[in-house]
């Protein structure tokens, strides 16, 4: 306990003095910045080992999905919709818990364009739920294996949720570097390890044309 008279007063800081008795507790005025949580030095170490993930990630141009997604065209209007209230869609859509929905048809029937309109206007990202998504292409190489695929849905998910890159996720990315890019089984790992966290939310991964692979 402090006795009476003792000031206590930080380095640099003002001292507002009343008369009386008593103790006094002085309010320091901080000059410059005062961090009192992760040293920023630790911050930007992250920040930096995030970015090269997301470069590694990106090998097989996973920043370009947008454009794949492009290169189908778009419904003719009133087409698609009995897709959407479909009551196998309207129950997987809502269920839950994490299901898989297949839908199969014969070339040429459309699958592709259905898919570009879930993204655009069915399926969009919000606050709670993250849409990944990879259209399988066998005349384009970096569109026509698995872990190209699953390159593409995990850049897709750590920019929109740069949270998920956790402790774990980002020691296997420096244990293993640059050729984490090429295995399957690591970064198979990585997406369900990054879907089981807590802050994860919905997400949802739409394949197109998985035949092509």
């Amino acid at each position: 306990m402090a006795t009476p008279g003792t000031q206590f007063n930080a380095p640099r800081g003002t001292q507002n003095i009343n008369p009386g008795p008593g103790n006094q507790f002085v309010k320091p005025i901080f000059n410059g910045p005062v961090s009192f949580g992760q040293p920023s030095g630790t911050q930007e170490d992250r920040r930096k080992k995030e970015i090269e993930i997301l470069k590694i990630l990106n090998t097989f141009n996973a920043s370009q999905h947008r454009e794949r997604l492009e290169r189908n065209p778009d419904r003719v209007p009133g087409t698609c919709d009995w897709f959407v209230s479909h009551e196998l869609f309207q129950g997987w859509n809502k269920s839950k818990s994490s299901r898989m929905l297949w839908v199969s048809a014969d070339p040429g029937c459309g699958k592709s364009v259905l898919a570009k309109h879930l993204v655009d206007s069915v399926l969009p990202t919000t606050e709670s739920r993250t849409v990944c998504y990879f259209f399988f292409k066998d005349d384009f190489k970096d569109q026509r294996n698995v872990v190209s695929a699953l390159c593409c849905l995990l850049y897709q998910l750590f920019m929109q949720k740069r949270n998920l890159l956790s402790d774990a996720i980002l020691d296997q990315f420096d244990i293993n570097g640059q050729k984490l890019s090429s295995s399957f089984s690591e970064l198979w790992q990585i997406l369900v390890n990054a879907t089981q966290d807590k802050n994860a939310g919905e997400i949802i991964c739409l394949l197109d044309a998985i035949d092509e692979c």
